[in-house]
């Protein structure tokens, strides 16, 4: 299964990480903004979590014959910082479903979700 993985660093507790993650999904902003974008909102279920150490996601394609996996495992380094492992998987269906773009889109949702806990860090400043 083709994955992507990226780490990284901030100087935002594990726990505030974790409750981010936990909510991203939920939020009327992002329901808005995947309605008008790609005009739907993908049904996001949370298919693993281990409080304040690791959360996992799944949604189908708009076709629903593929899906994407996604997930977030969270370490403290220091009192107020966490190493943050961001990993997508997709199924080889997808990638041909995509015209095999499925790694750059999650190269995509990697940078978001870098911009977000960009966000995130301003927030707890």
């Amino acid at each position: 299964m083709p994955q992507l993985t990226t780490v990284l660093e901030i100087p935002v507790s594990k726990e505030s990480v974790y409750q981010y993650f936990l909510k991203r999904y939920e939020g009327k902003i992002y329901q808005s903004a995947c309605a008008k974008a790609v005009g739907y909102s993908p049904p996001i279920k949370c298919i693993e979590e281990v409080p304040n150490e690791k959360i996992a996601f799944w949604a189908p394609s708009r076709l629903r014959l593929a899906a994407w996996k996604w997930g977030y495992d969270f370490e403290s380094v220091g009192s107020d910082k966490t190493k943050i492992t961001i990993w997508y998987e997709w199924g080889l269906f997808s990638n041909l479903a995509t015209v095999g773009t499925s790694r750059k889109q999650a190269a995509n949702e990697t940078a978001q979700t870098a911009l977000a806990l960009e966000a995130l860090i301003w927030k707890s400043s």
